[in-house]
């Protein structure tokens, strides 16, 4: 199943699915770390007690990491000023919300709600045009990917395999 979620302390996880079958570019991959390298810095949890019992399923976890829709489209604005600053287009940002909202079955456990990642593209795209009137001096040419990148995504392919 392809997913990411973070724990404090910078702990990111991202699933070999999500690698394999959703990150095609370098620019999707930064995208989702810097949304859950934001989160993680801010400590933007759920604050939830839980009891030892064992194992925690994937569908648990991933529902324990779920935010309100509005926290989410103030990471999605964090994330793309991130990306311009390190500088990525803002534009890799919306393509990760568009491949989520395209295919929400597979980010179902990530999401909990079909709706909420239409949402969250909408208000990002109302964000890119408004922000887009403020300035149209934030031109950043798009970056090929790494070399890094593509070994990167050797490796991990390498090792599902």
């Amino acid at each position: 199943l392809p997913f990411h979620f973070s724990l404090p302390g910078n702990i990111i996880f991202l699933s070999s699915g999500l690698i394999n079958k959703y990150i095609k570019h370098e620019g999707i991959l930064v995208s989702i770390i810097a949304y859950e390298l934001i989160r993680s810095q801010k400590g933007l949890y759920n604050k939830t007690i839980i009891i030892p019992t064992g194992n925690l399923s994937l569908e648990r976890m991933l529902s324990l990491n779920r935010l309100i829709p509005n926290l989410k489209t103030e990471i999605h604005k964090w994330a793309y000023h991130f990306l311009k600053r390190v500088g990525y287009d803002g534009e890799y940002y919306l393509s990760w919300l568009q491949i989520q909202n395209r295919n929400t079955s597979d980010f179902y456990l990530m999401q909990g709600d079909n709706s909420n990642i239409s949402y969250e593209e909408a208000y990002f795209k109302d964000f890119l045009v408004k922000r887009s009137k403020i300035s149209n001096n934030d031109f950043i040419l798009k970056k090929n990917s790494s070399k890094n990148f593509y070994q990167f995504l050797f490796f991990i392919k390498d090792k599902t395999v």
